[in-house]
């Protein structure tokens, strides 16, 4: 094994060992999904260039956004937030992420996709910017020439792994569809700590 192999080896089994300490903190309860969305967030921004500029978003409409649950999770509660304000300015979220998907569909799920608009861009601001993905943080960091790839990969690897172990569903989602499929479903979260995936429709792995 090479030292670079050895050293993403070590970076995901720390990782892994702080989101199962995180999920055995909050199991069972919905304290556990911000618990982990912050776990993702602050390891990127220490392993990566902290870059706030919403222009070096734009490319994330390029491609579908590859997601965990929590990231999903988080976005929706989020933008449920923030509907009363984001009404106001006309925007109505539900909407707009049903076009993108609808947009979508029959189309193969492919990073060489046209681009198309990105639905949380409103007058070129991020309406979710706060709790953005890991994927579009990266994105953003590697326009800065600040990202690791390597980092992004081990985090996704080891909450992924951490959450299987948990026995929650561990997936990976588009962004767009599965944040469709909570925006109309009341329950879903609460399914997920069930152990039930509601988002399963929405799994890159299919």
């Amino acid at each position: 094994m090479s030292c670079s192999n050895r050293h993403d080896a070590v970076l995901v089994e720390q990782m892994n060992q702080l989101f199962t300490d995180t999920i055995t903190k909050y199991k069972d309860s919905a304290g556990v999904i911000p618990a982990l969305a912050g776990d993702v967030f602050r390891h990127h921004e220490e392993d990566s260039a902290a870059v706030s500029d919403f222009g070096s978003c734009q490319n994330t409409a390029k491609a579908p956004v590859n997601v965990s649950a929590p990231e999903v999770f988080m976005a929706a509660r989020y933008l449920n937030a923030m509907e009363q304000q984001l009404e106001q300015k006309g925007v109505d979220m539900r909407l707009r992420l049903l076009d993108a998907f609808l947009a979508n569909l029959g189309q193969e799920q492919s990073a060489h996709r046209p681009a198309k608009t990105c639905p949380y861009s409103v007058k070129q601001d991020c309406v979710i910017h706060p709790v953005r993905p890991l994927e579009c943080r990266n994105q953003s960091a590697e326009n800065a020439g600040g990202a690791a790839p390597e980092v992004m990969s081990a985090i996704q690897n080891a909450l992924q792994t951490a959450l299987a172990e948990a026995e929650y569903p561990a997936d990976l989602y588009d962004l767009n569809h599965a944040l469709t499929i909570v925006m109309h479903n009341d329950d879903a979260e609460i399914a997920w700590l069930a152990n039930k995936d509601p988002l399963a429709a929405a799994a890159l792995s299919v």
